[in-house]
């Protein structure tokens, strides 16, 4: 008679077995209660945990949880989002996240959200008025520079380099709460307030409050400045500078210029704007007026649309609520800006470059300068952004 195959470790091993399984499961099942989870990383804001999707950022993830984050451009340009991590958090922010500011700035735990796609968890919270402080301003005054350009002056006193924008911050009856970024047109000087240059669109938000709503003496709340696209003594060193942009782009490099003219800089200084049509272009008798007074000065209106094509017309130059006559067609040259480069008159190693405009000719223009010599340290640039 064969022996019985060891009954009693049979059911012990059996027993082990399914003790085993059942606390495997009570694993994947939780033991029945709501466990935490940790499967990727997340944003803890005002005590409240959002799990982001895979390469969301902090702000979408704020956004689509229903948080009123403020923000504009989405693209790290205005710094409408900054937030700041918690002490326990900022090891995890990224270059990228922190790249626009300032030194202390990122010193203080402060961050972009849009641009901050986390690996870890984050603690962030939005800055107080002291880590982001606000400047409340009124409008002293509204005019036309040009069909589709508005200039906004605003009475505040703001420390500010030439170059640099801020946030505007409207309340509209029709749009709410509205923010923009804006470049400062002037050089700063006490008491002499801010100038802004505003391009009107159809649909624009803060265009419609500013063409149909705001009055002179209306309050505004200004948020900045912000910006590393400024003038330096470092830049007034150098020999030459180049001053290029597209657009209501001329408004920070008006800024520049001024800056550099007051503080008796000689040096060569060239003034390029270029457009697709004439009508894109504003404020050229100032300029002339600047030019004939500075003989360092050399102006370059470049436009892309043959001037035979343009339909011209008296009042799309408006300085002042001064007509020019359409002897301002005569400024502009046909050409292509980035081979016009080859052909400027200025050595590039030593020149300092400031360029300002859409984000395409920046990016454009930033690389045909380098490779015409200018040092990559030595290119500011500010790319408007559509928001």
């Amino acid at each position: 008679m064969l022996p019985l195959l060891g009954a009693s470790n049979l059911h012990r091993e059996h027993s082990d077995l399914f003790k085993a399984t059942t606390s495997s499961i009570k694993q994947l099942l939780g033991n029945g209660k709501s466990q935490p989870t940790d499967a990727g990383p997340a944003v803890v804001y005002k005590n409240q945990r959002i799990e982001l999707r895979p390469n969301e950022s902090v702000l979408n993830g704020l956004l689509r949880s229903g948080h009123a984050i403020p923000h504009s451009c989405q693209a790290g340009a205005c710094q409408s989002c900054i937030m700041q991590a918690d002490e326990n958090s900022q090891s995890a922010l990224s270059a990228h996240s922190q790249a626009a500011l300032t030194p202390a700035q990122r010193q203080q735990g402060l961050f972009l959200a849009c641009c901050t796609v986390p690996e870890q968890t984050l603690h962030v919270s939005l800055p107080d008025s002291q880590t982001r402080p606000v400047t409340h301003a009124t409008i002293s005054d509204i005019r036309p520079l040009a069909q589709r350009v508005m200039q906004l002056s605003l009475a505040c006193e703001l420390r500010y380099e030439a170059g640099q924008f801020v946030n505007v911050i409207v309340d509209s009856t029709r749009f709410g709460r509205v923010q923009r970024s804006y470049s400062l047109a002037n050089a700063y000087q006490t008491g002499a307030g801010l100038r802004l240059h505003i391009k009107c669109l159809d649909d624009g938000q803060f265009s419609n409050w500013l063409t149909q709503e705001a009055q002179i003496g209306d309050e505004v709340t200004i948020e900045g400045p912000h910006g590393l696209c400024y003038l330096t003594s470092d830049d007034c060193d150098n020999p030459s500078m180049l001053l290029a942009g597209t657009g209501t782009g001329l408004a920070p490099l008006l800024a520049i210029l001024e800056t550099a003219l007051a503080q008796e800089y000689n040096g060569d200084i060239h003034l390029i704007l270029a457009n697709k049509t004439a009508g894109d272009f504003y404020a050229l008798e100032l300029l002339q007026s600047i030019a004939a007074q500075h003989q360092n000065l050399k102006l370059h209106f470049l436009v892309k649309k043959n001037l035979e094509q343009e339909d011209l017309v008296q009042d799309e130059f408006v300085i002042d609520d001064v007509k020019n006559s359409s002897k301002a067609n005569n400024l502009l040259v046909n050409a292509d800006v980035y081979q016009y480069l080859k052909q400027l008159p200025l050595d590039f190693s030593r020149a300092s470059v400031f360029l300002c405009g859409a984000e395409s000719f920046v990016q454009k223009m930033r690389k045909a300068c380098f490779l015409q010599g200018a040092s990559m340290k030595k290119i500011k640039a500010d790319a408007f952004i559509a928001s």
